[in-house]
């Protein structure tokens, strides 16, 4: 576990960065000049000995999350509502009890 703040390219008018190392997993993010950079990894520091910190914070979609956004958002209103239903059909029937819960990564 670690964090760390530096400048990636060394030189003056180079933004500084805070260096996230936690649980095998990493992340950088740019902030700006040195004592923003300090501020914003002190309080990651008490995040993380609190427990609060999460790397993961992208949750990836599921085949059945996008599968209904695009039924239901783009097709609806672009085709007819029997053609709707015909592949809302053919999507329940042979596609999503398969793929329903699978992520998209």
């Amino acid at each position: 576990m670690g964090v760390t703040v530096r400048q990636k390219n060394k030189g003056r008018g180079q933004p500084w960065r805070v260096f996230i190392n936690h649980n095998g997993k990493r992340k950088s993010k740019m902030i700006g000049d040195k004592k923003a950079a300090e501020t914003v990894a002190s309080a990651i520091r008490q995040k993380l000995a609190k427990g609060e910190f999460n790397l993961d914070s992208k949750k990836i979609p599921t085949f059945g999350q996008c599968a209904d956004k695009w039924l239901n958002g783009y097709i609806k209103g672009m085709r007819l509502e029997s053609t709707f239903e015909q592949y809302q059909e053919i999507l329940n029937n042979h596609v999503l009890y398969v793929l329903k819960n699978k992520p998209l990564d």
